[in-house]
């Protein structure tokens, strides 16, 4: 069951990100590594699934996701160390 409500959040999280893009807004630096994540665990997720139940199908989604996964946390990574020396908005406040 949590399976399926994850699988239900990724069509909105998908458009909601477009979204963002569209407006030129993207997410602030510390969000990525927040969406990243949950990639990953979709991907162990996906597979512990397809191990329980017996549906072999399932284990090519979840090789999918982590290579959705891999791309993305490497795309942050990049990005996270491009920014190092680079001055930060002082913190409103």
């Amino acid at each position: 069951m949590t399976w399926l409500v994850a699988t239900a959040w990724i069509p909105p999280l998908i458009f909601l990100t477009v979204q963002r893009f569209r407006r030129r807004r993207g997410l602030p630096q510390g969000l990525w590594w927040a969406a990243v994540f949950p990639l990953g665990m979709y991907s162990s997720a996906t597979y512990a699934t397809a191990v329980e139940t017996g549906w072999g199908w399932l284990t090519v989604v979840s090789q999918v996701f982590f290579w959705i996964a891999v791309a993305a946390w490497t795309l942050t990574a990049l990005h996270a160390l491009s920014r190092i020396g680079s001055p930060q908005a002082p913190a409103a406040g």
